[in-house]
């Protein structure tokens, strides 16, 4: 039953509840098929990101999300329950199973959740013994065209890659079953007044206790100032209770004709794409491993984050919300749909609909975001007709905004002609990659794509290129994106292309960097690492942040910063070469062999650029100064051999 409440205390804990005790079933306890792990765990952690993909089997509209180049099977957890207890009731709440899950206790089969990346919840209370209790989970990541993602440039680790909690309440308890959520809804307005939403079950005749009161002058919730209030939320019947407390913000966001604003302020989103993934973990990734990515985010200066192309871990909303990033969080329709007797579409709206039920609290996530990319399914059989998938998105589109109409819905697309798909949304993000897949400028192509969708704020959703940080050539060169030679000074130089006009140009809402960390893509052959899209700022294991990192972060974290690029190229054939550098501290001055030869102002973006830089034979020491920092490296010009006749 649904409880409409008017107010709800604010900052004082109510008397806490005796009625609900979770317990984290993670852990080493667990069994799959028949051999230990731990839990959380991803069966693809090392062969998911090894590029040993048969190419000759591909076919068109294969990826990395449906091909089988990495192990597609099922497998089957178990472990132990804690003895059940007279007269109270038990769930079991996975984070996330990819993709499709299967929960049994005692051998009888309680319920199962198709969806990668949404949490689901399901009371085992009838099914439990008063002991020796098992729990059995079988999960499959086989290739499935009825459940999202239908294609994807990412490995789907399988898996029960997310914590597993057991939930004890009383007979009557705020739901914890409802599209995995936790059953209270907060929803705050900016002059203070609050409003919650609670499911409860096993009574009509509940008492739903509160306190009416009005937060006088709330602090609103910004990247600048992630300012977070907490509430309880408990139901009473006689005897039995139970209690939520929920953390929300308050803030307002929206669209107007002009671009984006935050609490009634026009601003562009500045950030990062992320994909929950991890060298040596997969997606079995830990709260202090995500904490990490979430502070190199905001280390770097951005105020965004594209949670693409899938909901991420609860872990992940909530620092976002302490810390301070804006989220565009969507769901996995990406690249194509499929008909597939409607399961497809049946799919897409229930990962939507868990998305916003899971995360609607979280007042960093400023936008629901649709699709990323939809072609017209490469010609496949199993493709939707002619209009379908249209009329599909237009209905997730129109369905969040029922579910929540206090935030935009957004999409990603690459296809600028599609304007009836592209005008579905609030507002559009395109992903355009100059400079790596095609010749010429971001601001030919943003020109032209605001021309042909006048009608929506236009941002970037995702733009970049990729590198290796053992792969360089200066002076940069261009390299063939599906090559194994990515040096990192050519992603450098396309950063500073694609910034330079971005930065200027008021009429973008948003520019997302494709990507924030390298990542599996299991399918992919090129780079030095087949398997793993190399277009991070950051390198897979999170030790490394290629050069380009560093322009980002002159411009956007105001924290004193010089840096010296190219540091990892320790030598070179070419006696004459370009040093770059970023700076956000004046100008720079560069010596060679303690010479000076140049200072220079930085340009519109912080960089720096000495040009034609003559270099002895041997090493050189390269340094460069700038207020009172320094940075430097060697490199060494080695002679070429000498081939007679070549």
């Amino acid at each position: 039953m649904k409880y409409l409440l008017g107010a709800l205390i604010i900052g004082v804990a109510l008397s806490a509840s005796a009625g609900r005790v979770v317990t984290q079933l993670d852990g080493n306890d667990w069994t799959l098929d028949g051999l230990p792990v731990l839990v959380p765990n991803s069966w693809n952690k090392l062969d998911g990101a090894d590029g040993r993909a048969d190419y000759s089997e591909v076919v068109r509209g294969d990826s990395s999300a449906t091909f089988s180049s990495y192990a597609r099977r099922l497998g089957v957890y178990r472990r132990a329950l804690p003895d059940a207890k007279p007269g109270r009731r038990y769930f079991v709440r996975c984070g996330g199973a990819c993709e499709v899950a299967s929960l049994r206790v005692n051998g009888r089969e309680v319920g199962s959740h198709e969806g990668a990346f949404t949490a689901f919840c399901l009371e085992i209370t009838d099914a439990l013994r008063p002991s020796g209790n098992e729990l059995e989970i079988a999960v499959s990541n086989v290739y499935d065209a009825g459940i999202p993602p239908a294609s994807g440039d990412f490995t789907m680790c399988g898996g029960l890659y997310r914590s597993v909690t057991l939930i004890e309440t009383d007979p009557v308890c705020i739901d914890p079953t409802v599209d995995g959520a936790s059953g209270v809804r907060v929803f705050a307005e900016t002059n203070g007044e609050i409003r919650v939403e609670a499911d409860v079950s096993g009574a009509t005749d509940a008492v739903v206790e509160w306190t009416p009161r009005k937060v006088d002058n709330p602090e609103l919730w910004s990247p600048e100032n992630p300012k977070l209030y907490s509430l309880r939320v408990t139901v009473r019947k006689g005897e039995w209770s139970d209690t939520v407390e929920e953390t929300f913000g308050f803030r307002t966001v929206e669209f107007r004709e002009d671009g984006f604003y935050l609490n009634g302020v026009k601003r562009r989103a500045r950030g990062v794409n992320r994909h929950q993934e991890l060298a040596g973990c997969g997606w079995e990734m830990t709260p202090a491993q995500e904490e990490r990515d979430i502070r190199l985010i905001k280390a770097m200066g951005a105020d965004s984050v594209r949670l693409s192309h899938y909901p991420q871990s609860d872990g992940i909303y909530a620092l976002c919300d302490r810390l301070g990033l804006m989220v565009w969080s969507e769901i996995p329709v990406v690249d194509r749909m499929t008909a597939d007797g409607g399961r497809f579409a049946a799919n897409a709206l229930k990962a939507l609909r868990e998305m916003i039920a899971q995360h609607r609290n979280s007042p960093s996530v400023c936008w629901w975001g649709v699709f990323n990319e939809l072609y017209n399914n490469f010609g496949e059989k199993d493709a939707p007709a002619e209009g379908a998938w249209e009329s599909a998105v237009r209905r997730l589109a129109d369905a969040a905004r029922t579910l929540d109409p206090s935030r935009p819905v957004v999409a990603a697309s690459n296809m600028p002609h599609r304007r009836d798909l592209n005008s579905i949304g609030d507002a559009i993000g395109y992903n355009i990659y100059p400079g790596w897949y095609f010749d010429g400028g971001m601001k030919e192509k943003v020109d032209e794509f605001i021309s042909l969708n006048p009608l929506r704020p236009m941002g970037i959703s995702e733009y970049g290129a990729g590198a290796s940080v053992f792969h360089h050539a200066n002076p940069a060169q261009r390299p063939e994106p599906g090559g194994r030679f990515h040096p990192e000074e050519h992603m450098t130089r396309v950063h500073m292309d694609c910034f330079r006009d971005i930065k200027p140009d008021d009429r973008l809402w948003c520019s997302f960097v494709w990507q924030m960390f390298d990542c599996a893509s299991d399918l992919r052959g090129e780079g030095d690492s087949p398997g793993v899209n190399d277009k991070g700022l950051v390198t897979r294991d999170r030790v490394t942040a290629k050069d380009a990192y560093y322009l980002y972060k002159a411009n956007w974290n105001p924290e004193p910063m010089l840096h010296l690029c190219g540091k990892r190229m320790t030598s070179t054939t070419n006696s004459v070469v370009d040093v770059v550098a970023f700076s956000n501290v004046g100008a720079v001055n560069l010596e060679v062999n303690g010479a000076t030869v140049a200072t220079t102002a930085p340009d519109e973006i912080n960089a720096v650029v000495f040009r034609g830089v003559s270099l002895k034979p041997g090493a050189n020491i390269i340094r460069v100064t700038a207020a009172d920092l320094s940075d430097e490296c060697t490199w060494g010009v080695e002679q070429k051999a000498y081939h007679p006749g070549r």
